[in-house]
């Protein structure tokens, strides 16, 4: 089973599908880290020669999506990154997710990863 999707679409596009796909399958997502966010406040110091400018199309964001009714399980890693208009999307193993579970993940990150249906085709 792949443990990495690629998928033609910018990170927000991709976030956004990744936290509704979550949503619908009972998890609570919190957006934990945003490299964009985090650049604005960090310029100085860093290799990129477009760090901080608008050519500067990296991102990298983390979800933590915290199983439905497991009050005491850690939060799942979703780590979303992407570069221009190709953005991949991982579920990080932490050994604590059964298969059942990871069925679920994983589905919920198919399920994001696939290109819309057109309109008119419902």
């Amino acid at each position: 089973m792949p443990r990495v999707l690629a998928v033609e679409e910018s990170s927000e596009q991709l976030v956004a599908a990744v936290w509704s796909a979550l949503m619908r399958r009972g998890y609570h997502v919190v957006r934990s880290f945003d490299l964009q966010n985090a650049v604005t406040h960090h310029t100085q110091g860093c290799g990129c020669r477009y760090h901080g400018t608008s050519q500067d199309t990296c991102q990298y964001v983390v979800l933590l999506a915290y199983p439905p009714g497991l009050l005491l399980s850690p939060p799942r890693a979703v780590i979303i990154h992407s570069h221009e208009c190709t953005s991949w999307v991982k579920l990080q193993p932490d050994g604590t997710i059964g298969t059942a579970e990871a069925h679920l993940l994983l589905s919920a990150l198919v399920e994001a990863s696939a290109p819309p249906e057109p309109a008119g085709r419902r």
